[in-house]
């Protein structure tokens, strides 16, 4: 049987044509498509899925913090004292860190836990069944996730953890130290960007507000009612490629300083195209990871490139400290 194994594991070999070797292992033929339970059933999948999630209960079990852009622990964090004692009154922590793994490995979903608060207080870790939770994706072109919990929807703000866990970034301390904003309800409240955007055109000299008019159409139109300079900016290779080599010039040069950790983030999920003429576009390719922010550099990047009637320079209260990006 371990030669088996090791011939296996060293030559190529295909489910949809098994040979007796795949068959010892497998116990049958594919069929087609299984379900969670009809997998289960396979004893190779089950005992992949016991060593994967039992293997995973026994390690050392920590919460982290980053504190500037460095991850440390977090040991008074009321999640990791629940964690270090008992999650819940029905559930030790190996057993919920093993039923967790186990599955986020046999459905599509993968799974999911909520901190209970009662007053403000963190009380208890509860994992639901994937059986309990839905998860739907925008028809927008975005697939931003809505979730409910027996059908129950849970609202944006709440939703922070539960896409930080599957995104594997902090949006609560990102929310909370103010990197970004949670809205109330259970999708995006396109009315609470555009009064955010109108908050920022009340506060700082805007000169121009740049959309692609693919998904903001609901925030442009009454901002374009009322006057504000909004500038449409279509994504495409020959829009994208200039502003691009203006950007990678940029932070190539450690020209271009930050202190958003979300915008770090979306520049490391970007992925760059490039056609026969050498045109390049920014997109995430299959990823769901978000890059919003990184295209919204590169719309910010391409209107202060574009050409315009007299310079900056030109203006009496022109200063040096004022050229930030």
């Amino acid at each position: 049987m371990l030669q088996r194994l090791r011939n296996l594991f060293l030559s190529t070999k295909s489910l949809a044509a098994p040979d007796a070797d795949l068959l010892t292992i497998f116990g049958a033929a594919p069929s087609g498509a299984a379900s969670p339970a009809v997998a289960l059933t396979v004893p190779a999948v089950q005992s992949c899925v016991r060593l994967i999630s039992e293997a995973a209960a026994c390690l050392d079990l920590k919460v982290l913090r980053t504190v500037d852009g460095v991850p440390v622990e977090a040991g008074e964090h009321p999640v990791a004292k629940l964690l270090a004692d008992r999650p819940n009154d029905w559930t030790d922590t190996p057993a919920l860190i093993r039923d967790l793994v186990a599955g986020a490995l046999i459905t599509d979903k993968g799974s999911l836990a909520l901190a209970n608060k009662v007053d403000g207080r963190v009380v208890e870790i509860v994992r639901y069944e994937a059986a309990h939770v839905t998860v739907d994706y925008s028809g927008d072109g975005r697939l931003e996730p809505s979730f409910r919990i027996n059908n129950v929807p849970v609202c944006p703000a709440d939703n922070l953890r539960v896409r930080g866990d599957r995104d594997g970034v902090p949006y609560p301390q990102w929310a909370e130290e103010g990197h970004l904003i949670a809205t109330p309800g259970n999708v995006v409240d396109y009315r609470a960007v555009e009064m955010h955007i109108r908050d920022l055109c009340a506060r700082f000299d805007v000169r121009e507000i740049g959309f692609d008019p693919a998904y903001a159409q609901a925030i442009m139109a009454p901002l374009l009612e009322d006057g504000l300079p909004v500038v449409t900016i279509r994504q495409g290779w020959v829009t994208q490629s200039p502003a691009l080599n203006t950007l990678e010039r940029a932070i190539v040069g450690r020209n271009l300083r930050w202190c958003s950790p979300v915008l770090r983030w979306c520049l490391g999920n970007v992925a760059i195209h490039t056609d026969s003429a050498g045109n390049r576009t920014m997109h995430k390719g299959k990823s769901r990871d978000r890059i919003d922010l990184a295209v919204a550099l590169w719309i910010a990047v391409s209107r202060c490139q574009a050409p315009v009637a007299g310079s900056i320079y030109d203006d009496p209260e022109w200063a040096p400290e004022l050229m930030v990006l």
